[in-house]
């Protein structure tokens, strides 16, 4: 089906039930999106299964957001990557959430072993890219900035390589 390497091309009777469905969401859709509750140490996230082989486009994934806040945000990238969109690195884009920009930003390998399992099984390994996508709080600002709501600073890990900051387009 693809040139990239995914479970897409996987006999069907070597996966479990979670996995087929996986495979048929993607198939049928063109992505897989997982939400997972926050824990002790972690907050809750959701990401997309599928957009690099389907779409071209990184996996995406999102933390502390609702689980259906999440989806429909997925779903909209998605549906912009099939007019061309293709999340940017560390330059704000503003129609992805309504009134509030966002930004992207790499995810270090590292970080694939906590949160995007599902694609990690698909991909069968980390060798895809995946973006984290960065809200804004109620103010407008982010993580990285002066007098970001402090009620929010645990809610978005900071997941990439180097720090956010270092990846910001200037």
């Amino acid at each position: 089906m693809s040139a990239i390497r995914s479970a897409l091309d996987d006999p069907p009777e070597e996966m479990n039930d979670y996995e087929r469905e996986i495979i048929g969401n993607i198939r049928k859709t063109g992505w897989q999106g997982t939400h997972v509750f926050p824990g002790e140490e972690s907050p809750g996230f959701g990401y997309s299964t599928g957009f690099w082989v389907t779409a071209g486009i990184p996996e995406i994934l999102i933390c502390s957001l609702p689980g259906n806040v999440a989806h429909s945000i997925l779903r909209y990238i998605l549906e912009k990557a099939d007019t061309g969109f293709v999340p940017p690195v560390g330059i704000a884009v503003s129609d992805i959430m309504v009134g509030y920009d966002c930004y992207f930003f790499p995810i270090r390998k590292e970080a694939y072993e906590d949160y995007p399992l599902s694609s990690n099984w698909f991909y069968h390994g980390v060798d895809y890219p995946c973006l984290q996508l960065v809200w804004a709080d109620e103010a407008g600002l982010f993580p990285w900035q002066p007098s970001f709501n402090e009620a929010f600073r645990h809610d978005q890990p900071d997941l990439s390589p180097e720090g956010w900051l270092s990846h910001l387009a200037n």
